[in-house]
C-alpha cells in the first residue's frame, strides 16, 4: 500500500513539474509577444507622427503651389476665367 501511495506522489510531482516547465514557457513566450507588440505599437505611434508632420506640411498653401508647379501647372489667366450668372432668388432653371 505504502509503494503505490509513493508511485502516486511521484507521478504527481513529476506532472506538477511538467506544468511549472510548460507554464514557465508559456510565460516566456507570451513576455516576448508582448515586447514584440510594444516595439510595433512605438514604431507606429513614430510612423503617424511623421504622417501628421508630413499632412501639415503639404497642407500649407506653398507646398500646394510648389506641387502645382513640379506637375506642370500654372497660375490661371484672368483673361481666360469664365463666370457663369448667378440664378436669382424667382428664376427657374431651364428644365427637359
Amino acid at each position: 500500500m505504502s509503494r503505490i501511495v509513493v508511485l502516486l506522489l511521484g507521478i504527481a510531482i513529476v506532472l506538477s513539474a511538467f506544468g511549472i516547465v510548460t507554464a514557465q514557457y508559456r510565460t516566456r513566450s507570451l513576455f516576448v509577444e508582448l515586447d514584440r507588440a510594444q516595439q510595433r505599437a512605438a514604431a507606429l505611434d513614430a510612423e503617424g507622427s511623421r504622417l501628421r508632420v508630413e499632412q501639415a506640411r503639404n497642407a500649407q498653401p506653398a507646398a500646394v503651389e510648389a506641387s502645382a508647379r513640379r506637375l506642370g501647372l500654372k497660375p490661371i489667366d484672368a483673361k481666360e476665367t469664365v463666370f457663369l450668372p448667378a440664378a436669382g432668388a424667382g428664376e427657374r432653371s431651364a428644365g427637359p
